[in-house]
């Protein structure tokens, strides 16, 4: 049999999700379609009515902008997804949808790969949206000193606030962190917000952006001003889909060496 998978979103061109996914199904034997679609917002639904009809479809990677308006299939929530309120993961299974978030574990999986530790760090979000949401709890199990939200908008920065409660606070903008996570969707329209300008950033400060590709180059030019600790998103990119494909199959791949196989 020969399951039908897929990432949606918009944009969705600039996606390595169909080669890494292809390379996962390799490594363990199991045959895979996974096709990139096109999903603008309000189109979800009416799209996985029409996909999950397929007695083969078995699942699909959900990304911008859609991790919230995925809430609302009719669909069994993971206790993370009822928890962050966002989802990046659906599977079907006898005959109802499941819907799981893989982001968080992910990113500090990525992390770990890549020696950054989270104990006892001043860690800066930018952004306020879904995928801001989707790491809090993941990052927030390693002890970091603190976790501050920075926003265009800080009324929503103050709605996700609220949510968390004490473990995450609005950014003093005279601090200085020792990690930004850039969560927005800083660089997908090829600048930086405005209010990027108001941080102060020292050398030593490492710069983990969820963005990768073109998206990634706008917050890198500026970051790398202050700071040559930069890593885009790819890493974190091949740890969830890891754990998606293990959400679907209930195996999981390796994911060592993969980002030099699609690069």
């Amino acid at each position: 049999m020969e399951y039908k998978l897929g990432v949606v979103g918009s944009p969705i061109e600039h996606s390595l999700s169909p080669e890494i996914h292809n390379i996962f199904a390799q490594e363990l034997n199991i045959k895979i379609s996974y096709e990139k679609y096109l999903v603008n917002a309000g189109e979800l639904s009416s799209f996985c009515n029409q996909f999950f009809d397929n007695p083969n479809a078995l699942g699909l990677n959900v990304t911008l902008p859609l991790k919230k308006e995925v809430l609302e299939l009719d669909a069994n929530k993971s206790s993370i997804v009822n928890k962050i309120n966002t989802a990046n993961t659906i599977k079907k299974s006898n005959e109802s949808l499941y819907l799981h978030s893989t982001d968080g574990q992910g990113l500090v999986n990525d992390f770990s790969n890549k020696g950054i530790s989270i104990k006892d760090k001043k860690i800066l979000i930018l952004g306020a949206g879904g995928s801001a949401a989707s790491i809090i709890p993941a990052i927030s199990g390693f002890n970091p000193s603190s976790i501050e939200i920075a926003n265009r908008s800080e009324e929503n920065a103050k709605k996700l606030i609220r949510r968390f409660g004490e473990s995450v606070s609005l950014h003093e903008y005279e601090l200085s962190p020792d990690i930004v996570i850039n969560c927005s969707s800083a660089g997908h329209d090829s600048t930086v917000p405005k209010f990027f300008n108001n941080l102060k950033i020292s050398k030593d400060c490492i710069l983990y952006d969820l963005s990768y590709g073109n998206p990634h180059k706008p917050t890198r030019n500026w970051f790398k001003k202050f700071s040559q600790y930069i890593y885009s998103g790819e890493g974190m990119l091949v740890e969830q889909a890891a754990l998606s494909f293990e959400f679907w199959f209930e195996k999981k791949p390796t994911t060592k060496n993969i980002i030099k196989e699609i690069l």
